[in-house]
């Protein structure tokens, strides 16, 4: 089935009929379908040219999606509410994650992003309860706003090497988040960045950050110990607002990465 033959079904239906009763006629010509009562596994054939925005909105039957090869965007919007969604395959041949592409797929568990993907946007992966455990591709340098926004049960995520920076709200309300390393070229963790991370027990801020924002760890009480750059020295109860810091071990350290106080 060929893209043109898509848009111009699209165009004739609307937008109402294509989302409620005919995404197998207009979009999923299957190669290989599944269904149970509850629900259905696709695998979308491979002369498919891309994805329409809200695809599968609400489309809450759907448990486990092949995504061809071939396919460079999932854009925004395109899984919002798949409630009963598992997993993805995302091909490498995708660049491009849009914002709110999967908001809201409470049921995702494993998501495999591909070396290809160079740009995640904000809130692709909000509200995905049921992450626990992400690798990001060395391709991605930013961290964008509410990316893992209220994922409440990630444990754990690897940030790429390069990441220069964290955008506003990136981890809110990552409650059971144990344990994150910042890479060694970040430079900026925006305000919110780590909001309510309450399980976080070490964190160490690399010499490279020049700039720490307003309630980038609020509420992180959870902490044991710090280590930060001494530039921040004066700035910290505005950094981690509602932490106790004197209970906590802090180590400033210099952009030398050499250790020049302690307190």
């Amino acid at each position: 089935m060929t893209s043109e033959l898509i848009v111009s079904l699209f165009d004739l239906v609307g937008k109402e009929e294509f989302r409620r009763g005919m995404i197998d006629l207009l979009f999923v010509k299957v190669d290989k379908e599944e269904e149970t009562d509850t629900h259905k596994n696709i695998q979308l054939t491979h002369n498919a040219d891309y994805i329409l925005k809200n695809a599968f909105w609400t489309y809450s039957i759907l448990s486990y999606i092949i995504i061809p090869s071939g396919i460079t965007t999932i854009y925004k919007f395109t899984f919002e509410y798949c409630n009963n969604l598992i997993h993805v395959t995302i091909p490498n041949t995708v660049t491009h994650i849009e914002e709110y592409a999967f908001f809201h797929c409470v049921s995702l568990e494993n998501i495999s992003i591909p070396n290809s993907v160079t740009t995640i946007e904000s809130g692709a992966f909000e509200y995905c309860n049921s992450l626990t455990h992400v690798i990001l591709p060395e391709s991605i340098t930013v961290i964008s706003n509410g990316i893992f926004w209220c994922c409440y049960n990630l444990e754990s995520i690897i940030l790429p090497r390069y990441t220069t920076e964290i955008g506003i709200g990136a981890f809110w309300c990552c409650e059971k988040l144990l344990s994150i390393e910042l890479p060694p070229f970040l430079r900026k963790i925006c305000v919110d960045a780590f909001y309510n991370c309450m399980q976080i027990e070490n964190i160490i801020i690399p010499p490279s950050v020049i700039d720490i924002e307003r309630d980038a760890f609020y509420n992180c009480f959870g902490l044991l110990s710090i280590t930060i750059p001494l530039c921040f020295k004066d700035n910290m109860n505005d950094i981690f607002k509602n932490v106790d810091l004197t209970k906590i071990d802090i180590i400033y350290t210099s952009n030398s990465n050499s250790n020049t106080n302690t307190s």
